[in-house]
């Protein structure tokens, strides 16, 4: 059986930056965002935290899941996330963050 597809958030230390993306690999992508390797954006706005994921086991569901989280505003996220991650934990914890 194949991993899913998982449509995930990140966010920085302060919560006032959000960055929606797909994998299939979610470890690998985050270290890929945590690392500064992944996209211009994360490593801008030092989006390190993920807060945020959903599965799907079919890519058509997951990128339009994507699309739709990627396009609320930053209020609507947070809320996203408030309703099943409210602490803000960090889902998947490492000793090497960016500190913000």
């Amino acid at each position: 059986m194949q991993q899913p597809y998982i449509t995930y958030l990140l966010t920085n230390l302060r919560h006032d930056a959000f960055f929606a993306g797909t994998t299939r690999d979610l470890e690998f992508a985050v270290a890929t965002h945590r690392h500064g390797i992944a996209d211009i954006f994360t490593r801008t706005h030092k989006l390190t935290e993920l807060v945020w994921y959903q599965a799907d086991h079919d890519l058509i569901s997951a990128l339009r899941r994507k699309l739709r989280v990627a396009e609320l505003p930053s209020g609507k996220k947070a809320d996203l996330v408030e309703a099943e991650n409210p602490e803000w934990v960090d889902l998947m914890p490492c000793d090497d963050k960016i500190s913000a």
